[in-house]
């Protein structure tokens, strides 16, 4: 992986919509969309003379974005670096800690070591394992990791991040709590993001403050996964140039298979809120708001079925607005700066390919907490 391919949108939601438009001046396209010619609705938000920001092109592509996955992909940077710094230089170990936190709680005090970066600054490592047997098959897992930079340069070559030098600072703390039954498990792991900044020196820069949870809860008859990011600012620049913008983004999702009868339920909920700015929105800024989460059951049963429901909306700082109302179908609707107005219509029943809970680096391995591959 290098550093340009932080950004990433690998999820898509597949949609279906009913196709309906009461104006007199409408058409429909070969690819089934309604375009209608009208007005603008708000003369003071709208300007013609500029191109409009494609909102109902790039929605998947936003939403995919604001699910926050560069989190993931910048703590594995993170540790590539960190492991370099650990393999240059020498260790001075330092007081430990007792670490209790609302994840993660430990009896005797933790490893902390101090090192000396190559070209100046300081990384910290703070880290604490344990495992208890509670009795027969049941037990308990405690991780905790934490890394504290401070103007902490190193040079790095040959690894996925392109060769260079390269500046840290701020902290990054993973904690993860396993409880592992004959009768089922739960799994909390939490990765929080302060005041992080990773800086190709005289290059690329990335900044993030926000925090990520993925639960995974299984039993005999269900699994349910949890992703909530929650990314307070997420900052991509080069130079003095910003590409890349999140400011006050959620993004919850679950899903639980449910095991009924010899059928199966799906039921899965999403909701996304944020402002994003970016090459997608052509420097724009987009704000994402759900009034009502999204929410569906599928089951091979139609007793246990019940009709997406929900509600979204994009709004442009070119004027432009999209709605998505889903109500056993969803509708989409789309009024452009220039005022005009686009009404998508495709022809099967609505669903949600929703995107996967992800994956935290944590130490020499993966933690991989979804049914299915991790995300990456």
């Amino acid at each position: 992986m290098n550093l340009t391919a932080l950004s990433l949108a690998t999820a898509t939601i597949l949609l279906t919509v009913a196709c309906s438009s009461d104006s007199n001046n409408s058409a429909i396209d070969d690819s089934g969309l309604v375009i209608v010619d009208g007005s603008p609705a708000d003369d003071n938000t709208t300007n013609p003379s500029l191109p409009s920001v494609p909102l109902d092109d790039i929605r998947a592509q936003v939403l995919s974005e604001l699910a926050g996955y560069q989190s993931e992909s910048l703590a594995e940077l993170m540790y590539e670096l960190a492991t370099n710094i650990e393999a240059t230089t020498t260790s001075v170990q330092l007081p430990g800690t007792v670490v209790e936190t609302e994840v993660v709680s430990f009896t005797d005090p933790s490893t902390r070591n101090s090192f000396d970066c190559q070209f100046g600054g300081t990384m910290v490592r703070v880290s604490d394992s344990i495992r208890e047997s509670l009795g027969g098959p049941t037990s308990e897992t405690n991780r905790y990791e934490l890394y504290e930079f401070d103007q902490c340069i190193t040079a790095i070559s040959g690894g996925s991040l392109a060769d260079g030098n390269y500046e840290l600072n701020g902290s990054y703390t993973y904690e993860t709590f396993i409880r592992s039954s004959s009768g089922g498990s739960f799994r909390n792991t939490v990765a929080t993001w302060d005041a992080f900044k990773l800086q190709q020196v005289d290059g690329v820069s990335y900044e993030l403050i926000g925090s990520l949870t993925l639960g995974l809860l299984t039993n005999s008859a269900s699994a349910e996964t949890t992703r909530d990011s929650q990314i307070l600012r997420y900052l991509e620049s080069s130079g003095d140039m910003t590409t890349v913008e999140f400011v006050d983004v959620e993004f919850h999702q679950q899903r639980r298979p449910i095991f009924i009868g010899g059928s199966v339920q799906g039921q899965r909920e999403v909701r996304i809120n944020g402002a994003y700015t970016g090459p997608l929105s052509q420097g724009e800024t987009l704000q994402v708001s759900t009034d009502t989460d999204f929410t569906e059951s599928i089951s091979s049963n139609v007793e246990f079925t019940e009709p997406l429901t929900g509600n979204l909306q994009i709004t442009s700082s070119d004027g432009g607005v999209l709605t998505m109302t889903a109500n056993g179908a969803l509708a989409i609707s789309f009024l452009s700066a220039d005022g005009t107005t686009i009404e998508s219509t495709l022809e099967e029943l609505p669903v949600f390919d929703l995107l996967g809970p992800g994956c935290i680096p944590g130490g020499d391995f993966f933690d991989t907490i979804e049914i299915e591959s991790c995300s990456f």
